[in-house]
């Protein structure tokens, strides 16, 4: 029994070894056909996925033609302004050797203002009266007088909100012009025979006319305040003055002659909440008569001009 175990025991240590052995050159070609095959054969990486790239985008149809207007954000599209105006002012004729004529017109009329968004604007001033308290050569005495005084300006202004370089929050108003202007005054002169002028009665009428140019600044006295101080000039570098005189018992002469002129005013105003203004100024204006000689006596140089303070009142819309 013991012999015969041990050889069955000693036959299967020598066996398992060599079975073990055979195994393995059985199977290990097999791994490496496998092997190989595999290798043969492409391989997708678990992680990665295929996606089909979307076709690259038309160029041509992200392009834009873009037209840009530049334009006023700090006011409304459009901004009317209008004002009822009282006007008194002090006139006169006078050349180079005194005052001719003098007197005082009390004047009423319309300023009429609109700004845009887009910078431009139009203003018309017109105002109207009739002259009183007259003097003539100096004197008063007994003189009367009638007629009308009639100023009237249209302009193209071109306007600017301009930052306070202290307050960017404070908001100046500038605006440049261009336009056309008309003054014209008619005096009806009577009871001169105290004068020794020859004649009881005359007639002068003097209208001044052209093109004009010119600026106005307008600035708030801070920033959200109600007061703003207001100053502009206008210049008419070319105007033609004529002048007619009649004188009964004498006739009639007319004559043109040609010049400049000047319109300064400066204002202070009161804006309220609601939008309606009051406003405060002084208005000056002069035309300038150049040299007119007529038969061989020198009338000029001449002016004819209107001063004094104004008030207006209105409401912006």
């Amino acid at each position: 029994m013991n012999a015969v175990w041990e050889g069955q025991t000693v036959g299967r240590w020598v066996l398992l070894p060599i079975a073990i052995a055979l195994a393995a050159l059985n199977l290990a070609p097999a791994a490496a056909y496998a092997r190989d095959d595999a290798a043969d054969q492409p391989q997708a990486s678990p992680a990665t996925r295929s996606v089909a790239a979307p076709a690259p985008p038309d160029v041509r149809a992200q392009q834009e033609i873009r037209y840009v207007t530049k334009i006023n954000t700090r006011v409304p599209p459009v901004t009317y302004t209008v004002q009822g105006v009282y006007w008194p002012a002090t006139a006169e004729f006078g050349w180079t050797g005194g005052t001719v004529a003098g007197w005082t017109t009390q004047f009423y009329g319309l300023d009429f203002r609109v700004d845009t968004q887009s910078h431009w604007g139009f203003h018309l001033n017109a105002v109207t009266g009739n002259p009183g308290s007259p003097t003539v050569l100096g004197t008063s005495s007994g003189v009367s007088l009638s007629g009308t005084d009639t100023i009237w300006s249209a302009d193209i202004a071109y306007l600017w909100s301009v930052p306070s370089h202290t307050d960017a929050a404070l908001i100046n108003t500038l605006r440049v012009f261009a336009g056309y202007g008309d003054a014209k005054t008619t005096l009806n002169l009577g009871n001169l025979g105290g004068l020794r002028l020859g004649a009881n009665s005359a007639t002068m009428s003097l209208e001044t006319t052209g093109v004009r140019v010119g600026f106005d600044v307008s600035a708030p006295l801070s920033s959200g305040s109600p007061w703003s101080v207001n100053f502009g000039g206008a210049y008419w570098p070319s105007v033609t003055t004529t002048g007619t005189a009649l004188v009964p018992g004498v006739g009639a002469s007319s004559v043109s002659v040609p010049g400049t002129g000047y319109d300064w005013t400066a204002s202070i105003r009161y804006t309220t909440s609601a939008r309606w203004n009051v406003e405060v100024g002084y208005r000056f204006i002069q035309e300038r008569q150049n040299a007119l000689t007529v038969a061989g006596v020198t009338l000029c140089p001449c002016h004819t001009q209107w001063s004094g303070p104004f008030g207006a009142i209105g409401m912006n819309f």
